[in-house]
């Protein structure tokens, strides 16, 4: 882009049509209005502390598997040995399980009902999960629950 005209050109879409853009795009325009340069950067620094948490989030249930207490009140529950190979499994794979799903059904409903609502809207289901799984009693309970969060 070579003067602040080709910028505004971006900016402008036609009424009825939808003009797709890439981060490209969005870096020009901010590269050359220059004054809202902060707020790209920004969003930016967001979006990778949001899929840091996410990360964090899924990384942490290698550590919650292993404490003892777990293992006595959610994998064991009613046997006399864990079960890894069961219950542990099913709970440290059904986010990604929810993910896949997710990735599908939030595509659609993003065209649908436009980006912002459908991504507020799964920010409130992953947080209420999350916070549903911490209290879950019962491995199945936990499974639904990590499900939901990856949806």
């Amino acid at each position: 882009m070579s003067n602040k005209g080709e910028a505004a050109a971006l900016h402008a879409v036609a009424p009825g049509t939808t003009k797709s853009r890439s981060v490209d795009d969005y870096y020009n325009i901010a590269y050359e209005e220059g004054t809202n340069r902060w707020q790209f950067w920004l969003i930016f620094l967001s979006l990778g502390i949001a899929n840091s948490g996410d990360a964090t989030e899924i990384s942490c249930m290698n550590y919650i598997l292993s404490h003892p207490l777990f293992k006595e009140e959610i994998l064991q529950k009613g046997t006399l040995e864990e079960d890894y190979g069961g219950r542990g499994a099913a709970i440290a794979s059904s986010i990604f399980a929810g993910m896949l799903i997710g990735g599908i059904v939030t595509g659609a409903f993003g065209d649908r009902l436009g980006r912002r609502p459908t991504l507020l809207a799964g920010l409130f289901l992953n947080a209420t999960s999350g916070i549903a799984a911490s209290m879950a009693q019962t491995a199945v309970i936990m499974c639904g629950c990590r499900f939901f969060a990856g949806l």
